[in-house]
């Protein structure tokens, strides 16, 4: 027997699985988590005269950190959509064995 929560992650999921599994998607959803991940390195590389001996960096240091980190927090944003949504179609493929079993013994 499904719960109500169960239940009604069954009718969301049937709605919006392919609608979350696109890369526009994944991207968007993920990009803030992406850039809570990638700005602390941006934040401490761009501002590294806080301490002395640290070796200055020029201009095109700058611009391969930045795309580097930009790749970081979209890696990281892609990769980590991509298991959430992972995790709900197992969930959702489990819950529709459980909702097989219940109706069979009915």
């Amino acid at each position: 027997m499904l719960t109500k929560e169960e239940k009604d992650f069954l009718v969301y999921w049937e709605t919006h699985r392919e609608k979350e599994h696109s890369l526009k998607s994944l991207l968007i959803f993920g990009a803030p988590w992406g850039l809570i991940f990638a700005l602390p390195i941006m934040v401490v590389l761009i501002f590294h005269d806080w301490h002395k001996r640290i070796v200055p960096i020029t201009t095109g240091q700058v611009i391969a950190i930045s795309i580097s980190v930009a790749a970081i927090a979209f890696f990281y944003a892609y990769f980590r959509q991509q298991v959430k949504w992972e995790n709900n179609e197992q969930l959702y493929k489990e819950l529709k064995i459980k909702e097989k079993k219940t109706e069979q013994k009915q």
